[in-house]
């Protein structure tokens, strides 16, 4: 899988379970003023402003992929406000969870168990067992 390929299949994992949930999202890369570079994610949009419901990074050496995402679930800590996706300015882009969409929390398992589904489909594995890793398992879980 390149990188191109495992970044995409990585935002149809977000995509699938925020509309899963009833978020009508889009995937879309998007033009950073800010950075000068192109920035692809999970995107909702309200009126003519954007929000970004989920970040994501991945790091290759050595052949080994190094990956993770934040996907913006439920609105419970201060610090979140703080979140600067991608170097963004907070004019030109802001995040988003699915609870301030929703106007409800959203059960963290239930959201995290439908991740796993998607990541298994996405990816193609046949079921849960076929993962190399229990970590990602275990850290869903």
């Amino acid at each position: 899988l390149m990188p191109r390929n495992y970044l995409t299949n990585l935002e149809l994992v977000i995509l699938n379970t925020a509309r899963y949930f009833g978020v009508n999202v889009e995937q879309r890369k998007e033009w950073n003023p800010t950075t000068e570079k192109p920035y692809r994610t999970v995107w909702y949009t309200n009126g003519d402003k954007r929000y970004v419901l989920a970040t994501k990074g991945i790091a290759i050496k050595d052949r080994v992929t190094y990956h993770g995402f934040a996907f913006y679930v439920n609105k419970g800590e201060e610090h979140f406000d703080l979140i600067n996706p991608c170097g963004f300015n907070k004019e030109e882009i802001s995040p988003i969870t699915m609870e301030e969409i929703l106007g409800k929390k959203l059960d963290m398992k239930e959201v995290k168990n439908k991740v796993i589904e998607n990541f298994v489909k996405i990816f193609g594995y046949n079921n849960y067992s076929q993962f190399k890793s229990k970590q990602l398992i275990e850290a869903l879980s």
